[in-house]
């Protein structure tokens, strides 16, 4: 063989070697585009101003009660406002329940003498109070500016009376039949000067032995409510107590049964002691 045919063999069997040999794609990243230079930033926008809070109502600073938190006052006073009586709306809180309750049959009234029937819840459950410590002989005399017509009940009697005109205000024949001892409920319109101006009233025909209880003295540690009534129950109460030092005295023990003052009717328990 030729060294010339040899040469040419060799040439093609590389041309043939290279023909089925597969291809190495040998893989290569895609350049990242250049990134631009990065221009002014450019300042935030201002908050907008807060909005300033509507001012509060005007009236009386909110007292803050030695024990109570205002909210948990609150939270109880919805309840009290939902409590019903034997199907009817009573106004009283959990704590004056239980303090009437025990008031009555310790006192042992003759009679009840309410101010502010309402929905007449109240007299009825003064009645069945009484009932049950035995008093089957006294009474409950229930009196508001629209006297309850639609309950009939032996021991209780509703009637008027418009705490803004003392021609309606119990007469000496009225007083004069009540059996004794006497307690006195206001849960009328805590206004003050209604309030004192009963109790000034009351204070000629009540005796020693007899009983005040003035409601709702709480509404100084309830936001809302003071700027509605001049001072309300407390504030006559403070200065009704102020003319009289000798002859009344605050129920320490119940007003603070359950803590000091923790009830609806803030130094609202009062005795007659001469």
């Amino acid at each position: 063989m030729s060294r010339l045919t040899h040469l040419l063999r060799q040439w093609k069997a590389a041309r043939l070697a290279a023909a089925v040999r597969p291809e190495v794609v040998v893989a290569t990243a895609t350049p990242e585009p250049e990134k631009a230079p990065p221009g002014p930033v450019e300042p935030a926008a201002p908050e907008p101003p807060p909005v300033a809070e509507a001012a509060p109502p005007a009236g009386p600073p909110v007292a803050i009660h030695p024990l109570l938190p205002t909210d948990a006052i609150m939270a109880i006073q919805r309840g009290t406002l939902h409590y019903r009586y034997r199907g009817r709306q009573m106004l009283k809180c959990p704590f004056d329940l239980a303090l009437y309750t025990e008031l009555v049959g310790d006192l042992r009234p003759g009679t009840i003498l309410e101010l502010g029937s309402f929905k007449g819840a109240s007299a009825l459950w003064f009645a069945d109070v009484l009932r049950a410590h035995g008093l089957n002989e006294s009474r409950v005399r229930s009196l508001d500016i629209k006297p309850v017509t639609d309950i009939d009940d032996p021991m209780v009697t509703y009637g008027h009376i418009d705490l803004a005109d003392p021609a309606t205000w119990p007469t000496a024949a009225f007083i004069d039949g009540l059996r004794r001892p006497i307690l006195y409920v206001d849960d009328a319109s805590h206004q003050y000067d209604h309030v004192l101006g009963l109790l000034r009233f009351a204070h000629g025909w009540l005796r020693a032995g007899d009983y005040l209880a003035i409601e709702d003295g709480n509404i100084d540690y309830m936001p809302g409510y003071p700027q509605h009534f001049n001072g309300g129950p407390l504030r006559a109460i403070r200065e009704f107590l102020a003319e009289h030092p000798e002859e009344y005295r605050i129920d320490r023990r119940r007003c603070d049964f359950y803590g000091t003052n923790v009830t609806w009717n803030i130094d609202g328990y009062i005795e007659r002691v001469r």
